[in-house]
């Protein structure tokens, strides 16, 4: 497993701690001892983290951060800044950006300190998401549409028959590693129905797993939003006429006439697209997050979406459309925002089914079960939890995480439709496997997903810190979903006889 790492130097009594690496369940109270290292030192009396090579943070990295501000709230400042995208929704999500104290620059941070700000040494900027042509150390499986199958055929792409973990059948390839743009692109263009991954765990590849599940869930909603902008322009009266007339239709169905057309319209066309993206920044609300990369960067992929086709009817017929398509972009822009809430999401119910999944295996061991009391003291040993996991991959025992694709992404009058589920064994929400072995009668369970999440947060268990949060993530992604339309379904099916839980959730796109 990897160790996130930290590097820190001391200017004028400031602690300046970069963090390299995700802060999350397995190492956040190994890397809480370290940085308390550095801040209980009696010549730092404020300290600034730099979060800007940070990925990934899950509740137990939440747990850091508030530890650490109520173990030196009124004895030592703290501040933040450089936050990357991901860890920035997060505290954004939380409303923790509301109670802790967050820059955009070092700079800045030293400043309100008090500190004069030419520290060039140790500023850089926030390194920006980086995905396209992105290798990420994966296995899966990849199951094929139709479609997908007469294109390996006709490129000579190797596939063959693939029996999944759930027992179907279907045709496809297993790749070890991918790139994660050629995952989108075959997943926009109807190419893949299912990718699957089975691991004993995901704790150390949740952030590559995360990052394929928002590339690809951002790509189908760019994809779909150029065809969506065309269908609620042609509604409109105003682009009706323009369709209507011989010469634009002339020039609307020949490529070389429309490209020539667009050059003599090019200053037009700019300027009208340009007031788009100034509308749309001025829409994001809140002071200052339209100036903010992060919050304008959707904005500016679906802006880049717009093709030649609708640039030249927005041209003809000028600030007219602005506002129609303005309306367009916003909303896709807000479902761009519901894939990061579902992929934040996932990261904390992946941690919540791994413990369930390790109790299981704990559980079975001969020495927990005439030692339960030592159950909780085993689990805290890595080494422990390491040899657990050896064992689990021996004997097939792994947690399998299917993404799975419905409809037809292109038409936006076809529901395209995404689905996730997530089986592993152990109980989630269970006490302990003594607990359901000692029924007479074993049950099959179904319950919303909602509801196990509430369930467990108020449990006190080790997962309910992991669970509240994601009981936030859930609450704001039904809630957006309702407002533009979506659906959004979740379910956790719990098999006692099968010591097993799967969870699932669904969304339209």
């Amino acid at each position: 497993m990897i160790r996130t790492e930290i590097s820190h130097e001391t200017r004028g009594g400031i602690a300046i701690i970069r963090i390299h690496g995700a802060i999350e369940f397995p190492h956040a109270d190994d890397l809480k001892t370290r940085i308390c290292a550095i801040l209980d030192r009696q010549e730092v009396g404020a300290a600034v983290f730099l979060l800007g090579e940070t990925p990934l943070i899950d509740s137990a990295g939440l747990g850091l951060f508030i530890s650490l501000h109520r173990k030196y709230q009124g004895r030592k400042l703290i501040r933040y800044c450089q936050m990357s995208a991901s860890v920035k929704a997060v505290f954004t999500y939380t409303r923790l950006i509301d109670k802790f104290d967050i820059d955009v620059s070092l700079e800045d941070a030293l400043s309100s300190l008090g500190l004069p700000t030419d520290l060039k040494a140790v500023h850089a900027a926030a390194p920006k998401d980086k995905v396209d042509g992105r290798i990420i150390e994966l296995p899966a499986k990849y199951l094929l549409t139709e479609i997908g199958q007469r294109y390996c055929r006709q490129q000579r792409i190797p596939v063959r028959d693939l029996h999944s973990h759930s027992g179907e059948r279907a045709t496809g390839f297993e790749w070890a590693r991918c790139r994660v743009d050629i995952m989108r692109k075959l997943v926009v263009h109807d190419l893949l129905t299912t990718i699957e991954i089975a691991r004993p765990e995901f704790v150390t590849r949740r952030r590559e797993l995360i990052e394929l599940l928002r590339t690809i869930l951002s790509g189908i909603i760019i994809k779909r939003f150029k065809p969506e902008l065309k269908t609620r322009l042609r509604e409109l009266p105003e682009v009706a006429r323009i369709a209507a007339d011989p010469v634009h239709g002339q020039i609307l169905a020949d490529k070389a006439s429309l490209q020539a057309a667009l050059r003599g319209h090019s200053a037009w066309s700019d300027t009208l697209v340009a007031t788009v993206k100034a509308e749309c920044d001025h829409d994001l609300g809140g002071p200052g997050r339209a100036d903010d990369p992060d919050e304008s960067r959707s904005v500016d992929q679906l802006i880049a979406a717009i093709d030649d086709e609708t640039r030249y009817i927005l041209a003809i017929g000028g600030a007219d459309l602005v506002g129609a398509v303005v309306t367009v972009v916003l909303s896709f822009r807000r479902r761009m925002d519901i894939t990061e809430h579902l992929a934040l999401m996932l990261m904390e119910f992946i941690q919540v089914a791994e413990k369930s999944f390790l109790l299981n295996l704990a559980e079975r061991e001969l020495y927990v079960r005439s030692h339960p009391e030592e159950l909780e003291r085993m689990l805290s040993d890595k080494d422990f939890r390491g040899r657990l996991l050896e064992k689990a991959e021996e004997r097939g025992e792994l947690v399998v995480f299917r993404l799975s694709f419905f409809g037809t992404i292109l038409d936006p009058l076809a529901q395209s439709k995404v689905e996730i589920s997530l089986r592993n064994r152990g109980l989630v929400g269970y006490a302990s496997r003594q607990d359901v072995q000692a029924r007479r009668q074993k049950m099959v369970k179904e319950n919303r997903l909602d509801e196990i999440l509430k369930a467990d947060a108020a449990s006190g268990t080790a997962s309910a810190e992991g669970s509240s949060l994601g009981l936030l993530y859930h609450s704001r992604i039904a809630e957006e979903c309702e407002r533009e339309g979506m659906s959004f379904q979740g379910s956790v099916v719990r098999d006692e006889t099968r010591e097993e839980t799967i969870a699932t959730i669904s969304m339209s796109l």
